[in-house]
């Protein structure tokens, strides 16, 4: 693994647009003729892959916390337009659809947190037995699909004003898609969960 200061002359970068993550740069970066002294090289020679997957379980593990943050957001921006919001005399927490929508976005905020909170309290406790990555896979899996169903009802329930930007849950609504990619994307959890378990 190489670290390559931005100055490095060879070094180009064209900036890619993108959906969300709006406060991250994201560019495709260009070597031609780049020579980097070797004074920059992060751990040993040839040990840069093992370095990278070495990271990728916190990631995901962070990736489901965050996750786990945008739906409960999107969760909290919904029910509070649903309290003031009135249409046809009432207001929307008064039509039982909405309650339940609210609900299944509760159900899904609640599983997540359960698991991810077992899942740092085996962190914590030095516990990564022979399950942990097909859980940590998962458990990614799990957390973006609920934000993925709390940002789609946080808009729904917003109505018209969900699709606006300024609001939370069309903010949330652009993130998922790199959450769900991020760190793996989902099938790739899957399998690798499957493996660990054998299947």
């Amino acid at each position: 693994m190489i670290a390559v200061p931005c100055h490095t002359p060879g070094l180009s970068r064209t900036a890619l647009s993108k959906m969300g993550w709006l406060c991250s740069d994201t560019a495709q970066l260009r070597f031609d003729g780049v020579r980097v002294p070797v004074r920059y090289r992060l751990g040993a020679e040839g040990a840069g892959f093992r370095m990278i997957m070495g990271n990728f379980n916190g990631e995901r593990l962070a990736l489901s916390a965050m996750a786990l943050g945008f739906a409960e957001a999107c969760y909290d921006e919904a029910l509070a337009w649903a309290r003031q919001r009135n249409t046809f005399g009432a207001a929307l927490i008064e039509r039982q659809v909405i309650r339940h929508k609210l609900m299944d976005m509760q159900m899904r905020i609640q599983s997540t947190q359960a698991w991810l909170e077992a899942l740092g309290a085996r962190v914590d406790a030095g516990d990564e037995g022979t399950d942990w990555v097909a859980n940590v896979c998962l458990l990614k899996n799990h957390a973006t699909q609920a934000m993925q169903f709390c940002a789609d009802a946080a808009v729904q329930i917003l109505g018209g004003m969900g699709y606006m930007r300024g609001t939370v849950s069309e903010r949330v609504y652009r993130e998922v898609k790199v959450m769900m990619i991020g760190g793996g994307a989902e099938e790739i959890m899957k399998e690798l969960a499957a493996r660990q378990w054998n299947l």
